[in-house]
């Protein structure tokens, strides 16, 4: 089954309620603050274990984590969720932009993820990947998205 079958046809998400998971309280902060000032409602999770129970239990069309968080990773979030809710878009952030950092999200992309960042976050990229995630019109015939979130 290719990415587009599991998705299937999807109606747009409404409220644009966004899941955030990520392991340092400050970068946690910031994309939060950036991300409620564009209007997007938002649950906001410490960890990979606690993202997972709200993604079971919501309403959310996105989830954006980071990849190294306590009792649960976004790697591991990822593939559980592409099992459980595999119509849940997801971005993973990694902590910086090393060649380890690539290799972090090269991983994420196999594993389901639609968009990868590193770290420091380049806001607009971010936020035009958000908006195109959350348009279901924006994945093609073959599953892919669009440019606008080739971060990796």
């Amino acid at each position: 089954m290719d990415r587009s079958d599991r998705l299937g046809p999807r109606a747009s998400c409404p409220r644009q309620n966004l899941l955030l998971a990520h392991g340092v309280p400050e970068t946690r902060n910031s994309i939060a603050t950036l991300l409620r000032s564009e209007g997007y409602s938002l649950t906001v999770c410490e960890d990979g274990s606690q993202a997972l129970s709200a993604a079971m239990n919501g309403d959310h069309c996105l989830l954006i984590a980071g990849i190294v968080m306590p009792r649960m990773d976004g790697l591991e979030l990822v593939a559980t969720l592409r099992r459980h809710r595999p119509e849940l878009r997801s971005i993973l952030l990694s902590h910086g932009k090393g060649e380890i950092d690539a290799v972090y999200l090269r991983c994420a992309s196999l594993l389901g993820a639609d968009a990868g960042f590193g770290q420091p976050l380049p806001h607009l990229d971010f936020l035009a990947c958000v908006k195109t995630l959350l348009r279901p019109e924006a994945y093609m015939s073959d599953g892919n998205h669009s440019s606008q979130c080739d971060s990796v």
